[in-house]
């Protein structure tokens, strides 16, 4: 896990699209995992900042260090009710979305 921003430019769409959101950070960011590259790919509004190539067994570490950096509005990567998980992530997809309007209305009014 690295603290740098990686090359975002090597993701596609239909990587991006293939891989499932499995939590959203406390700055709204969504967290997804692409099982079939191993990689962990965080996007803002669709937009990819973040890339991280990460075996499976390793996205608890992942966890773990978002946990640490800034927080979790929620992340469900162990849970297995998915009609549990569907609900936890479209509140938290509509915190996050919270989240990126309050970001942008304080930048525009600075």
């Amino acid at each position: 896990m690295t603290e740098h921003e990686s090359d975002t430019q090597e993701v596609t769409e239909r990587q991006i699209e293939r891989a499932g959101v499995f939590g959203y950070d406390k700055k709204g960011r969504a967290h997804r995992f692409d099982s079939v590259r191993s990689t962990i790919i965080v996007t803002v509004d669709g937009e990819v900042t973040h890339v991280e190539q990460l075996a499976r067994h390793r996205v608890v570490n992942w966890i773990d260090f978002v946990a640490t950096k800034c927080g979790w509005i929620d992340q469900w990567w162990t849970n297995t009710d998915s009609l549990d998980s569907m609900q936890r992530h479209q509140a938290a997809r509509a915190r996050a979305a919270d989240i990126q309007y309050e970001q942008a209305a304080t930048e525009a009014a600075d």
